[in-house]
């Protein structure tokens, strides 16, 4: 049995690039116990970089170079990871992970999955469990509670993540633009 670290360094002679990067993600992912569901790291980034840095030589390790540079705490699917990566790659800012959004009567009370908090845009990654009845009454509670922040959600889908320039990349940039977003002077998110 390898650790995480070392099954990530591994997997870096078979995977493409992203799809290495959603192994990172997924391995470094943790959230505080502040959040509905606080998460425990499989690993730490220092132990991903510690090992890649321990073999120089192995097959694999520019691509998982690469991938160091693109690993991003918060992730909670490879979806998530795919969806950043497309808007980055793209050209659009890097979104933040897993933002807390709070309303003064109640706290935090969203966690989008992407968020651009300098423009109050909330990115929602919504899989096949978002299908669910029970599901959805939670995802339309978290619209509302979103829109009351004073924040615009954009949902995306698993068809918006396909093809070479996903229509998930057109709708995030008409968000952003909408919001305030010019493309030629860069912005912080904070």
């Amino acid at each position: 049995m390898t650790s995480p670290a070392r099954t990530f360094l591994d997997l870096a002679e078979l995977l493409p690039l992203h799809d290495l990067v959603a192994v990172g993600d997924y391995f470094v992912s943790e959230h505080p116990q502040s959040h509905p569901r606080p998460k425990t790291p499989l690993c730490a980034t220092t132990d991903l970089l510690r090992v890649v840095a321990a073999h120089p030589g192995k097959r694999g390790v520019k691509n998982a170079r690469a991938a160091l540079d693109l690993i991003r705490v918060g992730a909670d699917s490879a979806q998530e990871t795919f969806l950043r990566l497309a808007l980055t790659d793209h050209g659009l800012p890097e979104p933040v992970l897993n933002h807390s959004l709070d309303l003064p009567w109640r706290g935090p009370c969203v966690w989008p999955d992407l968020a651009y908090p300098g423009w109050r845009l909330s990115l929602q990654y919504d899989g096949e469990t978002h299908r669910d009845p029970a599901q959805f009454r939670r995802d339309f509670e978290r619209q509302r509670l979103t829109e009351e922040a004073g924040w615009t959600e954009v949902r995306i889908g698993h068809g918006d993540l396909k093809g070479s320039r996903p229509f998930a990349v057109v709708r995030v940039r008409e968000a952003l633009l909408k919001a305030g977003w010019e493309p030629s002077t860069p912005r912080g998110n904070s």
